[in-house]
């Protein structure tokens, strides 16, 4: 499946009896074509956030970054953002080039941002957020309502001045 203008990062050698594949051999053999979105599924390793990963002399590489460096070029210092969302895909057709802050944005647009109480870390829930409001416009200390649910009260500083929880 080696797709035209692919460069291939180093030669196919022989090391004692053993064959060893190009970098590039290796990527094609990683990932199935999905046929109703284009996507390159990659079919190895992934990570933990769910993006390809493959051993390249020893380091392991994100195969999103491999796609775009095999089928573009080299994107040193700069993020490969997916256009399709999915974290799998390797189609370089699928790749651009961006900063973090673009990347950031791309998240927040596409609603893959977790905030409020489906963040991970959420000790509140929104029904509390809507209470503290209302204790604080009555008011009870940041220091006492925090206490009341178990807070600091610079978490509760936040929510006054709406650092966090803007949304509710």
């Amino acid at each position: 499946m080696t797709r035209k203008g692919a460069k291939q990062v180093n030669m196919v050698s022989r090391q004692g009896t053993g064959l060893f594949l190009t970098a590039f051999a290796r990527f094609e053999d990683s990932y199935m074509p999905e046929p109703n979105t284009g996507c390159w599924l990659w079919t190895r390793y992934t990570n933990k956030g769910g993006y390809g990963m493959l051993g390249i002399k020893g380091k392991a590489e994100l195969a999103n970054r491999l796609s775009y460096r095999f089928f573009k070029g080299d994107p040193i210092g700069q993020s490969v953002l997916h256009t399709c969302d999915v974290r799998s895909c390797v189609n370089p057709d699928h790749l651009y080039l961006g900063d973090i802050k673009q990347n950031m944005k791309d998240r927040d647009s596409r609603g893959r941002v977790q905030r409020g109480q489906t963040h991970f870390r959420a000790k509140l829930t929104e029904i509390d957020i809507q209470i503290i409001r209302e204790a604080i416009s009555l008011g009870f200390t940041n220091v006492s309502i925090g206490k009341y649910f178990k807070v600091k009260g610079h978490t509760i500083s936040g929510i006054k001045f709406r650092k966090t929880w803007k949304h509710i």
